[in-house]
């Protein structure tokens, strides 16, 4: 089919074709372009505003770590013992929690 054989009206349809697959397409870049940039800059934000949190909440275990070390006296070997002794039950009874490597026979 060649262009110079058809009729104006068929070049009309072809054009306004052409015009409307073209607007079309124009559209759907503008509008992918736009909402690409909405959520870059949405994620930004966010990651932002989580960086700030992470360290906050780092600054706060610090602090929480430092003031219970001041106000608890260390642990006794007994106490350790025993510690190490309700971890290893612990550890026994709930594998999906802790779990543990297999028994050498």
């Amino acid at each position: 089919m060649e262009w110079k054989k058809l009729t104006s009206g068929q070049k009309r349809a072809w054009g306004v074709s052409a015009g409307v697959l073209g607007f079309g397409a124009m559209l759907k870049f503008a509008y992918f372009y736009v909402s690409r940039n909405m959520i870059i800059e949405g994620l930004n934000k966010t990651d932002s505003n989580a960086n700030v949190y992470l360290k906050e909440s780092r600054d706060f275990a610090k602090w929480s770590a430092e003031d219970r070390e001041k106000r608890l006296p260390p642990l006794t070997t007994e106490q350790r013992n025993q510690m190490h002794t309700y971890l290893e039950l612990l550890a026994s009874k709930n594998n999906d929690v802790y779990p543990s490597p297999p028994a050498e026979d």
